[in-house]
């Protein structure tokens, strides 16, 4: 999968998420509402069931963007959808859990075990002055810290990157081979190359978060963000009156576009994996209605000559004899 491919694409579908973000949030937060009142009425019945509406819902609105985009990915390419948005709950409450799953069995022995390793010297540095404890607890917990961290990195990103294939055919409602969508068909297709291409895509959000805090604060100056800040938060306890902070709007604008352009990555990705297996299929099943047929094999199906004829041919040779 080459990022002349992937780059361009993820474009296309950036601009369009640019346009329809206000509307996707609002769906989101609707669908959050609404799943968070499901869970309320539902829990009034079996106690205990809220918790575990709030976790599907949680799950499946981290992949609903993917989907989103993945659509957005296939209309570029003028490939029209079998199915309506409403028919993407299914698949995304179904493989957002998978991935909220696999992400936590895998990843806690490893913060089990950086807790472990990070909890004699926590117990230590408790029975030292407040100030001294402070200082050293950064030190204390770096390297599991950085183990979690670095866990968290590829575990999240190998388990994006084995179900954006399915992803994108279930956001299309058909699997490559033009039949009905599936669950989990293809699931690990292009696994290498869509690894890359998430762990790319969340170490150029990173990179790209911190250069746009820099140009931004060097723009409108570090003291108008604080100053900003300190606002937002006035507005907040009702001590100031509310009223826009461009500083800030435009900061979290920036940040909002760095986050859907990382996205638009992992979702072009997707389509183009998905597209790849399509061509890979057309390909083979051309191949088979290209090849010639076998020719027949010539048989012995003419008249038989029976047993008088033969003794009336002899007959009429000896005769001539």
């Amino acid at each position: 999968m080459r990022l002349t491919q992937t780059i361009p694409l993820s474009l296309s579908i950036l601009w369009r998420f640019a346009f329809t973000f206000p509307v996707l949030l609002i769906g989101l937060f609707l669908y959050g509402a609404l799943g968070g009142l499901i869970g309320a009425l539902i829990g009034f019945i079996f106690p205990g069931t809220a918790v575990i509406t709030a976790f599907l819902v949680s799950a499946s609105s981290g992949v609903i963007p993917v989907m989103v985009g993945a659509r957005f990915g296939f209309q570029s390419k003028l490939i029209r959808p079998s199915v309506g948005y409403r028919k993407l709950v299914v698949p995304a409450v179904v493989y957002g859990v998978t991935e909220a799953v696999a992400i936590g069995l895998v990843l806690a022995p490893v913060v089990g075990l950086a807790i472990v390793q990070a909890a004699p010297d926590l117990v230590e540095l408790t029975k030292v002055p407040a100030e001294e404890w402070l200082a050293s607890v950064g030190t204390s917990v770096t390297i599991p810290g950085l183990a979690v961290v670095c866990a968290i990195f590829v575990i999240a990103s190998a388990a994006r990157a084995s179900l954006l294939v399915p992803l994108a055919a279930a956001s299309l409602g058909r699997d490559p081979d033009g039949l009905p969508y599936t669950p989990f068909r293809n699931f690990g297709v292009e696994f290498l190359p869509l690894f890359a291409l998430v762990a790319l895509s969340y170490l150029v959000m990173t990179v790209l978060y911190v250069l746009t805090f820099l140009c931004v604060s060097m723009i409108v100056g570090l003291g108008t963000l604080e100053a900003g800040v300190q606002e937002i938060a006035e507005m907040i306890e009702g001590s100031a009156p509310v009223r826009p902070v461009w500083s800030i709007i435009v900061l979290s604008l920036s940040f909002v576009v760095v986050a859907l352009w990382g996205l638009s990555l992992q979702c072009a990705g997707g389509v183009l994996g998905y597209l790849r297996l399509q061509s890979d299929r057309t390909f083979s099943h051309s191949q088979t209605q290209d090849m010639p047929a076998p020719e027949p094999r010539a048989s012995n199906t003419g008249p038989r000559t029976s047993a008088e004829e033969l003794r009336a041919l002899r007959k009429s040779r000896q005769q001539r004899d």
